[in-house]
Formats: C-alpha cells, structure tokens, sequence
C-alpha cells in the first residue's frame, strides 16, 4: 500500500478522534451554559428584573421575540395552495419521507436522485 495513503489516513482518523471528542465536550458545556441561562432568567424573573448589569462581569437582558407557529395545518395548508404562497414554507425535502414513498414505488413530480460521494473512515 502506499505509504503516503497510510498517513493520510492515520492523520484524517487522529483529527476524527479529536473532533469528536472537542464535540462531545462542546455539548456538555453547551448544556451547562443553557442550563446556567435558564437558571438566571428564572431568577430575574421572579425578581421582577428585566436587565442586570454587574460591572467587571457583564449584563443579561432578558427580550421578548414573537415568532410564527402553526395553530390549524389544514387552514394553512389551504391558504397556501389557494394563494400560491410557497414563499412561507422552507423549500427543501424530508429525505426519510420521499424515501419511504419511492420504497412504496410512488414517484414524485419534481424530484430527482443525486449520488453525492462521501468517504468513511473506520
């Protein structure tokens, strides 16, 4: 085999090895740090504070963001077809959903396969 090929691979598996773990630990700390956040804005909230400031350290300000969410599928899904209003929804496919159709050998206008490559290393 080539050795060339064989550190290559010994480096791609090492930097593998190494982000994995850095992810692992980012997860851990990343549960911490929403956990630590949760904790604050219970706190400011029970005390009736919307912003703190603490010098040397920082300050939280806890803002309220309205954000959309569905109520009635059904009337939104009709709202849509009747308006062509495609533009409200993410154009990109659910993969597990066009596969379990194509595995029931229904065809979907519109839809194609692409073979993207992909290297594994074990």
């Amino acid at each position: 085999m080539h050795t060339e090929l064989i550190k290559l691979l010994r480096e791609a598996k090492t930097l593998e090895a190494n982000r994995l773990e850095l992810d692992r630990q980012s997860k851990r700390l990343k549960t911490d740090e929403d956990n630590a956040k949760a904790l604050l804005m219970a706190e400011m909230q029970k005390l009736g504070l919307p912003l703190i400031s603490v010098e040397g350290v920082g300050s939280a300000t806890i803002a309220a963001k309205e954000r959309p969410f569905i109520v009635d599928y059904t009337l939104l899904e009709q709202y849509i077809v009747e308006n062509k209003a495609t533009d409200l929804l993410q154009k990109r496919l659910t993969e597990s959903a066009v596969k379990a159709r194509w595995e029931d050998g229904i065809r979907i206008p519109g839809v194609g396969l692409i073979t993207e490559q992909k290297l594994t290393l074990r």
